[in-house]
This record gives C-alpha cells, sequence and structure tokens, in this order.
C-alpha cells in the first residue's frame, strides 16, 4: 500500500456524538487532520502502560507494551507486529484504569513494533486516556 493510499482522512465535525471517531482532533472543532508517517496530529507522549492487542479478522492476539500514546493512537512495542491495515482492537492498562479503541495498524510496522491509530473509541474511554495524558504532559 502506497503512502497516499495509507493516508486516513476524516473530518471530526461529521462524526455521530455517541463515538468518537478519528479522536486527534477536538469533537465540535472541525479540523480536518490527516494521519500517516509523514505528519501527525496529534501530540505523542511516551507513556508505557500494558496494551492487548487483538486481530479483528483472525483469533490472533498479543499482550505487550506502549512506548508513545496520544488521542490519535499509539505505538506498541512487539516483535510480532501486524502487518499495516490490520484491523485491531486495542486495551491499554494503566494505573488501574483501562481504556479500548478500535483501530487500524500504520504504515509504522517496523522490527520492535507497530503504530496504530484509532478509529473508534466511546466517549468513556476517551475521557480515561485525556486523564492519562493530561497527567503525562
Amino acid at each position: 500500500m502506497d503512502k497516499a493510499a495509507a493516508r486516513i482522512k476524516r473530518n471530526v465535525a461529521s462524526e455521530p456524538e455517541n463515538s468518537v471517531n478519528a479522536p486527534n482532533a477536538l469533537p465540535q472543532s472541525g479540523v480536518t487532520c490527516e494521519m500517516d508517517s509523514e505528519r501527525r496530529c496529534a501530540t505523542r507522549y511516551n507513556f508505557g502502560a500494558i496494551a492487548e492487542v487483538i486481530d479483528l479478522d483472525e483469533p490472533d492476539a498479543l499482550v505487550s507494551l506502549t512506548r508513545d500514546l496520544s488521542l490519535a493512537g499509539c505505538f506498541v512495542n512487539t516483535t510480532t507486529p501486524y502487518p499495516e491495515g490490520t484491523r485491531v482492537r486495542v486495551r491499554i492498562i494503566h494505573s488501574g484504569a483501562e481504556m479500548v479503541a478500535v483501530g487500524n495498524v500504520t504504515a509504522n510496522v517496523t522490527p520492535t513494533g507497530m503504530g496504530i491509530v484509532f478509529t473508534e473509541i466511546q466517549p468513556y474511554d476517551r475521557a480515561t486516556l485525556e486523564g492519562w495524558l493530561g497527567k503525562a504532559g
């Protein structure tokens, strides 16, 4: 898949209110954001937490640690990353709290891990994520 095909473009203002898709911008901001390996729209924080990543199309799961975390996604350390485009469910656990999001593996797949962009996140999980990042910043 080339970079143009890997680019995800979302207009946050058009998303339904019961879930926050493309959480890389403020929900009412109307900001259009493009996510690819060259340009990131959300501030990333060095954030170590337990991450359970489940391939939604195969009976495959891994448990590892996050390296970076943002409102838009995360990077998970693993020596067995899923291929770019794999649809996954991510559960991140930190300090007794957890959040869950659905996402896609980005073009940022390396021998040490994989990037995941969040595509679906419920408001409660988004609030947990914002709380963690507020303390990390």
